[in-house]
């Protein structure tokens, strides 16, 4: 899934208020409904057309609830994503949201209230199998969270009370047999035990263990401090700022799919986030229930003048 609505650049918005301006003096308040449309690359940064990957079609309603009606496409006119907004950049959803594999299968489907995750959060694979069910309220998980594999055995079937594991917790191997049964009381892990494959009591181990730049968090502030290359306008005119940019660690470590998931309004700023992000060495690869996996990691990129 990609964060599809981070890179909105303020030209373009400026272009928006020019073309609502412009529907407002022209059409006596008689037209609704305004559209644009956007380009994005590969990596959802906004492009020019013969750059794209990725296009975005906006229609806001200027009725009286101002709200923007995004959709998402893929360049062969397949939909992404389709979500309602109330404001973007800063992005505030609200309402359904539905992603799409390039094929037309669904992908995600959520809903938001006033920007958080509330009601049934779905996944499938690309095979159409669900994978993952998950229930938030005011964006907090809450209630029975599960997850199956591509042939639909069960993986993972845990409880959550405003969004603390609470209750048990258990994961499988695919051939059924249990991995784990812990038992959590408000995110306070009670008592847990681990089983081999054969169901044979094994030693302890963690669900997960996240991904880490090699020699720990002052090693990783420390190649941000060095490598990071302050852009020269927004350091001559004083601008600070925090871009937070969401990448994928693989099972070999290597660093992929780096995007932004809340970005600046100075765009020198969300292309240097991008930039170092994308230049990091080989991580040590996260874990899940022991086996070495591919991992989400979210990270803050500060742009502060010392």
């Amino acid at each position: 899934m990609k964060d599809l609505d981070s890179h909105q650049l303020r030209f373009h918005l400026n272009k928006i208020y020019l073309l609502l301006l412009f529907v407002f003096l022209t059409s006596g308040l008689n037209s609704q409904i305004v559209t644009d449309t956007m380009y994005f690359n590969r990596t959802w940064e906004q492009t020019e057309k013969e750059n794209a990957r990725y296009y975005r079609i906006i229609k806001m309603d200027i009725s009286g609830q101002f709200l923007f009606y995004v959709t998402d496409y893929f360049l062969s006119g397949q939909e992404q994503m389709t979500g309602t907004y109330r404001t973007i950049r800063p992005d505030f959803r609200e309402g359904a949201f539905i992603w799409y594999y390039e094929y037309g299968s669904k992908q995600q489907s959520c809903e938001y209230k006033d920007n958080l995750l509330h009601g049934t959060y779905l996944e499938w694979f690309e095979n159409g199998q669900l994978q993952t069910r998950q229930n938030f309220n005011k964006g907090l998980p809450e209630g029975p969270h599960k997850k199956w594999n591509k042939k639909g055995i069960l993986q993972l079937d845990a409880q959550y009370d405003k969004g603390e594991r609470h209750g048990n917790f258990i994961t499988y191997y695919d051939n059924g047999q249990m991995i784990r049964k812990d038992l959590y009381d408000r995110g306070r892990l009670v008592e847990g035990q681990c089983f081999s494959v054969e169901g044979d009591s094994i030693e302890y181990f963690p669900y997960m263990v996240q991904p880490q730049f090699k020699g720990g968090r002052a090693a990783l502030l420390e190649y941000l401090h060095k490598e990071l290359k302050y852009p020269k306008q927004a350091l001559k005119e004083e601008k600070e700022d925090i871009v937070f940019v969401t990448f994928s660690v693989e099972t070999t470590g290597k660093v992929i799919n780096s995007r932004i998931i809340q970005g600046s309004q100075e765009e020198s700023f969300n292309a240097e986030a991008l930039r170092i992000v994308s230049s990091f060495p080989a991580w040590i690869p996260g874990k899940l229930d022991n086996k070495v996996s591919q991992m989400d990691v979210t990270l803050p990129v500060e742009f502060r003048i010392r």
